[in-house]
């Protein structure tokens, strides 16, 4: 079973999903792509986003799509509906 925060965004037509993560897990690009890969198959959605804190404390977004990150950035944590999702993959 896995849990996600994750707020679900449809922006002009485009469906994506933004995870919040752990602000240690966010500088680790290995430990960011394995979350996005698995997480892809979960929400059956290939256009997965990380949000998290760096070492610095700003609040950054990991992800494949230059467009959706550059939208992303204009937004603060608290500007999402953040649900709790749980996948049973059993």
């Amino acid at each position: 079973m896995r849990t996600y925060k994750a707020a679900l965004i449809k922006e002009q037509e485009v469906k994506f999903v933004v995870i919040n993560i752990s602000d240690f897990v966010i500088d680790n690009v290995a430990e960011c792509n394995s979350i996005i890969t698995t997480a892809s198959t979960d929400f059956s959605n290939p256009l997965i986003f990380l949000a998290g804190k760096n070492l610095f404390g700003q609040f950054v977004y990991r992800g494949v799509r230059d467009d959706i990150l550059n939208f992303l950035s204009r937004f603060n944590y608290d500007d999402f509906q953040w649900k709790r999702i749980v996948f049973d993959n059993d």
